[in-house]
C-alpha cells in the first residue's frame, strides 16, 4: 500500500478520535527496528523519519509485548514513559496516549494516537481503535498478497530466461557469464559469484564473478581453504545460509578469510550446488546493504541453485564419458 493512502487512513483515524497525532509503525528491513511508515499530525516537531527499536519507549513496549496500552495522564507517569517520535520540548506537551499492536499483521507494527489533553481517550475508544487496526491489517495483508503475486511473476520470467540458457549457450564459460548477468539484474544483489571446489576437495576458487570482489586483483585467482569463512562453512556442511549484518559490525560478514580485503558485506546468501553427495560449488549473492530476502526470493534461489547443480552434474558426466571413450 502506498504511503499516501496510509496517510489518508491515519488522517481519518486522527479525526475520529480528535487526536494530536496518529501514527503507524511498521517493521524495517533490519530486525528489531520499526519505522514511522504513515502519520497524521498537527505538530511541526514530529520526527517523520523516526525509527524505534523493539522495547524503546512506550511504542517499543507495545511492539515487544504485543499488547495495547492506554495512558490518560502523562504527568502521573515516570521518566521511562516517553514517546521518542517528537523532540523533547514538544513531547512534554503530550498528556494522553493510546496504542494497539497490529497482532494479525505478522505480529508486528503498532497504531498509536496521542493528545495534548489529559483523559482524551477511554477504554471504549481503545476498543474502537482496535477495529481500525483490524481494517488496517486487512488492507496491508491484501497489499502483501498482491506484491507476492507480482514477485512470483517476476521471478518466473527470470527462471524462464535462465532455463533457456543451456540451449543457447552449451559452452560452460559462456553459459556462466550470461547466468550471472541475468541473476544480477533480477536479484538486486551487487555481487554474485560462483565458488567451485578443486579436485582435491580441500580448497575452492572463484569460477566466475559479475565484478571484482577483492581489493587486490591477484586474489581473484587464488585458492581458498574450506576451513575458513562462511563459504567454507557451506562447503563443509552442504547447507545454504542467509545472513544479514543487522548490527553493522565494522568488519562486516566474514565471507572469506578475514585476512583478505573485500567490500564491507552486510548481506549474504550462499547456496550449495550438490551432486555426488557433496557441495561441489557455492553460488554466492552478497551486498554492502542490509537485504532481507522474502519467502518468494528464497524459493526462487532454491530453484536456481537446483538448476545450476543439474547443469554442472551433466557437464561432469559428459567429461567422465569422454575420458572413458578416450581410454577404451
Amino acid at each position: 500500500m502506498n504511503k499516501k493512502k496510509l496517510d489518508q487512513i491515519l488522517g481519518l483515524t486522527g479525526s475520529v478520535f480528535e487526536a494530536y497525532s496518529a501514527l503507524l509503525f511498521l517493521p524495517c528491513e533490519s530486525s528489531n527496528k520499526y519505522r514511522l511508515s504513515a502519520h497524521f499530525t498537527l505538530s511541526e516537531h514530529l520526527k517523520k523519519n523516526c525509527i524505534l527499536e523493539l522495547g524503546q519507549g512506550i511504542v517499543g513496549w507495545i511492539l515487544r509485548n504485543n499488547q495495547s496500552l492506554l495512558i490518560d495522564n502523562f504527568d502521573q507517569q515516570g521518566p521511562s514513559y516517553y514517546l521518542g517520535y517528537y523532540n523533547k520540548k514538544n513531547e512534554d506537551q503530550i498528556k494522553s496516549f493510546m496504542g494497539c499492536p497490529l497482532s494479525l499483521y505478522q505480529g508486528k507494527g503498532a497504531l498509536c494516537l496521542d493528545s495534548k489533553q489529559n483523559y482524551s481517550f477511554t477504554r471504549k475508544d481503545q476498543q474502537i481503535l482496535q477495529q481500525f487496526v483490524v481494517h488496517l491489517e486487512e488492507l496491508l495483508n491484501e497489499d502483501d498478497e498482491q506484491n507476492s503475486s507480482c514477485q512470483r511473476d517476476y521471478y518466473y520470467s527470470c527462471l524462464k530466461m535462465i532455463f533457456n540458457l543451456r540451449w543457447r549457450y552449451p559452452r560452460w564459460k559462456t553459459y556462466l557469464e550470461h547466468f550471472l548477468k541475468i541473476l544480477v539484474d533480477f536479484s538486486g544483489f551487487k555481487y554474485i559469484f560462483l565458488a567451485a571446489l578443486d579436485q582435491h576437495g580441500q580448497n575452492y576458487f572463484l569460477e566466475g564473478k559479475n565484478q571484482e570482489i577483492f581489493l587486490e586483483d591477484s586474489l581473484h585467482y587464488k585458492s581458498f581453504s574450506i576451513d575458513k569463512g562462511l563459504i567454507g562453512w557451506v562447503f563443509r556442511n552442504n547447507t545454504s545460509i542467509t545472513k544479514t549484518d543487522s548490527d553493522n559490525a565494522t568488519s562486516g560478514l566474514l565471507v572469506f578469510d578475514k585476512v583478505y580485503k573485500t567490500p564491507l558485506f552486510r548481506s549474504l546468501i550462499c547456496c550449495p550446488l550438490i551432486f555426488h553427495f557433496r557441495a561441489r560449488g557455492v553460488l554466492v549473492l552478497a551486498d554492502e546493504k542490509n537485504k532481507v530476502p522474502s519467502e518468494e526470493f528464497n524459493e526462487f534461489m532454491s530453484l536456481i541453485s537446483d538448476h545450476l547443480s543439474l547443469f554442472l552434474e551433466n557437464l561432469y558426466l559428459k567429461n567422465k564419458l569422454k575420458q572413458v571413450n578416450i581410454t577404451s
